[in-house]
């Protein structure tokens, strides 16, 4: 009996063992490609916000070199007082941003709150006794904190380099109106903007979580433990003083000023027995509380409202321009059925396409097709491949959600060749198809895009057998 007691709890303890180790390669497993989901992405987005940043710098040189030349024309002695300094700036500008971006205090940008989750996420796994002891998981870890903080500083930077281009062109502005060459000013206005929404779908993308980023956040806010460290070395902690080791009740030190009711209200009973003016005493109270909220806030940059609602340009902007080539492109679905005639059964044809969006009314796109045979009625279903075909298309805004849409396609269809003799005249296994017609687009969700296409081939004629002139087809974009 002795003897089967001390199997069962060795057992028990190899199970435990077992079990505790499995949980540790696991947590140890998620946490490293956690850190390198997080190290990568922050490192390819620092890249495109230092490339974007150069190219607007050569950009805008230039523009104020043709405006310098054009001034020169009008005035020279005003055109090199004016343009003095030009120069200098942009090239002090370019030295900062082709130079290592150095680790500035996250109070130098605006705060993003997936930043800050990011950072303390991390510097508490940092901080976690398991992963601490093993040496690959924590370099890795340290190592994203360290590409988390660069484009902290990044972003930081390219704000500033945005103020820098705002006050330039405003100095510009009212400097070349006394010559009534402000219009000369557009597409300074037009790189200006641009600069500014590239910088914000950059924080966009990166505010946007990959899967393993969802799924080891998601597991960690399931923890008592890390809510209390993000309550107390967040950075949005700091604004209200707590400490680490305060919990949720606030310090001495974020105490300090703050009165309690009881307190409050004796202050103004005193007041009103000595005569004072209660309301004047409420007012002074307020006007330091204001002053002390104001000195907290500016200790961490929130976004502006003019930052989220973005500058009103004096053009009309296109808002593909910032975005990447991946960003651009539009997937969709479509289907069409066609009818029987003497030589091919009825078909059923499903289209896969992707389109560029050359601007915010433009799309063009590819796409490949895959005919279905359905048989001749619902008596005689029968299911056949009947060949494929290639597209190409272009859909343009008219008004609203109506766009005119035009293509050029070519289906293969390879039961004309199974066609015993005598062949008919101009019978072709590739035939082609010339379309133009419209389309009606509409909202499926946030994301998707329903379509419903009426197209006139004017090509069909020319086939033989003949197509079908009209053709419906319905669809989903996404």
């Amino acid at each position: 009996m002795r003897l089967i007691y001390l199997i069962t709890v060795c057992l028990c303890a190899c199970l435990v063992t077992q079990g505790y180790a499995q949980d540790s390669t696991l947590m140890k497993k998620t946490a490293a490609k956690y850190a390198a989901s997080v190290s990568s992405k922050a490192g390819d987005l620092e890249k495109k916000i230092n490339k974007q940043s150069l190219r607007v710098l050569k950009k805008m040189q230039k523009l104020e070199a043709k405006l310098q030349g054009k001034l020169a024309r009008v005035d020279s002695a005003e055109s090199k007082r004016l343009f003095a300094n030009s120069s200098e700036k942009y090239d002090a500008w370019k030295e900062k941003l082709t130079q290592p971006t150095a680790i500035v205090s996250p109070q130098a940008g605006r705060y993003i709150a997936y930043m800050d989750t990011l950072k303390t996420s991390f510097s508490f796994l940092n901080h976690h006794s398991l992963l601490a002891n093993d040496k690959e998981v924590s370099d890795k870890l340290q190592a994203v904190q360290k590409n988390l903080d660069g484009l902290e500083s990044k972003f930081g930077q390219a704000e500033a380099f945005q103020q820098f281009l705002k006050e330039r062109r405003q100095y510009l502005k009212e400097q070349l109106s006394k010559f009534n060459m402000v219009k000369q000013l557009k597409g300074m206005n037009k790189e200006v903007y641009y600069y500014a929404q590239a910088v914000k779908n950059y924080k966009e993308m990166f505010k946007d979580r990959r899967k393993i980023e969802q799924k080891a956040i998601g597991l960690l806010r399931e923890s008592s433990v890390f809510k209390k460290f993000m309550q107390n070395n967040s950075q949005l902690a700091s604004l209200f003083g707590f400490s680490s080791a305060g919990g949720s009740n606030l310090t001495p030190v974020s105490m300090t000023g703050l009165q309690t009711r009881a307190a409050i209200q004796q202050q103004i009973s005193s007041s009103a027995i000595m005569g004072n003016n209660p309301q004047q005493f409420l007012n002074q109270q307020l006007q330091t509380a204001n002053q002390q909220l104001s000195q907290q806030k500016n200790t961490i940059k929130f976004p502006s409202l003019e930052e989220n609602l973005g500058e009103m340009p004096d053009f009309k902007p296109n808002q593909q321009k910032t975005k990447s080539f991946l960003q651009r492109l539009e997937y969709g679905l479509n289907i069409q059925f066609g009818k029987t005639n003497n030589y091919l059964p009825s078909t059923g044809e499903l289209a896969a396409t992707v389109g560029y969006k050359l601007n915010d009314n433009g799309t063009l796109g590819v796409g490949a097709s895959y005919k279905l045979g359905l048989g001749s009625g619902f008596s005689r279903i029968r299911f056949s491949s009947q060949g494929y075909g290639l597209r190409s298309y272009l859909d343009w805004k008219i008004k609203g959600s109506i766009y005119i849409s035009g293509g050029y396609e070519k289906n293969y269809l390879p039961e004309l060749n199974n066609i015993e003799t005598p062949v008919p005249p101009g019978l072709e296994s590739w035939q082609e198809s010339g379309l133009i017609g419209l389309t009606k687009k509409h909202s499926i969700g946030k994301k998707r895009k329903g379509t419903i296409q009426i197209l006139f081939d004017f090509l069909s004629y020319k086939n033989m057998p003949r197509s079908r002139p009209i053709v419906f087809r319905t669809g989903i974009n996404f």
